[in-house]
């Protein structure tokens, strides 16, 4: 981290970034095993990982949770998704 940072903190709230992200993919009634998913955030990146059932419910996982990001106005810096398709 920067000496800026040190003295003022992130720019990026990663524990809210995961919250968002994991509420948008709870509450989403097109994921079949949205507990197969997992989410964390480092310096703004949220990284998906886990399993899905198609290359579209992938594509949907991070579409859903980029909309709901912009949405919500929460600053990030990219979604690096590494979900793997059974």
């Amino acid at each position: 981290m920067g000496v800026l940072g040190k003295l003022f903190g992130s720019t990026y709230e990663d524990d809210k970034l995961v919250m968002a992200a994991e509420r948008a993919i709870a509450q989403d009634p097109v994921m079949n095993n949205p507990g197969a998913v997992g989410v964390v955030s480092d310096k703004g990146v949220v990284m998906l990982s886990g399993t899905v059932n198609s290359e579209r419910e992938k594509r949907h996982v991070e579409n859903l949770i980029r909309s709901n990001l912009n949405n919500s106005k929460l600053k990030y810096a990219d979604i690096d998704n590494r979900l793997k398709v059974l």
